[in-house]
């Protein structure tokens, strides 16, 4: 009796696996930045849009990466934001009051819950990753958007000057579905 629920259970295990597999192109392009204040260079997903953007009086340079077609849930986003030191304004000026300061802001969000948050190193530099959950509007336009879970995957570095903020942010019931595309586009950061 135990083998045969081991069996199912493995079998159904592999199907999930290869279901989820069919819905996630493995199949990436290279971006490199316009904006010379953003320079990175990094793998995205073939079948994605990007679009980079400056904040007024040039706050920050960014690139949000995004689904297109049936893929998209329509609040899927990858991010890569810099701010210059010299344009945030806390105190003192470290990687760790940069991220609480990020944190200070999800708070607005209903239900937030910090899953985990360790040191790590990316490009050989000291980083802080994040992973957070909270209740947001499903849509931003709709006057009848409803609160649904959502799950955030956060990288901070400092890299001369400038922080850099590196996101995935997805409708919780979504986020798995693209939660490798995330980490292969951290691993390629450059």
């Amino acid at each position: 009796k135990n083998n045969k629920l081991f069996f199912c259970l493995t079998i159904g295990v592999m199907v999930m696996f290869n279901l989820l597999g069919c819905f996630v192109s493995e199949k990436y392009q290279k971006y490199s930045s316009i904006d010379p204040a953003i320079n990175i260079m990094m793998d995205y997903p073939l079948d994605w849009q990007l679009s980079e953007t400056k904040g007024s009086y040039n706050s920050y340079a960014q690139v949000v990466f995004f689904p297109v077609g049936k893929q998209n849930s329509g609040r899927t986003l990858m991010a890569v934001t810099v701010r210059d030191s010299s344009k945030v304004e806390i105190a003192p000026l470290t990687l760790a009051t940069f991220v609480e300061d990020i944190l200070a802001r999800r708070k607005q969000y209903k239900d937030l819950i910090v899953l985990s948050k360790k040191n790590t190193r990316l490009l050989g530099l000291e980083a802080i990753s994040m992973e957070l959950s909270y209740k947001s509007l499903d849509n931003l336009i709709k006057r009848d958007a409803k609160l649904v879970p959502f799950q955030e995957k956060i990288v901070v570095f400092k890299k001369g000057n400038s922080f850099y903020t590196v996101r995935y942010e997805d409708p919780a019931a979504n986020f798995p579905k693209f939660n490798r595309v995330f980490e292969h586009m951290v691993k390629s950061l450059r």
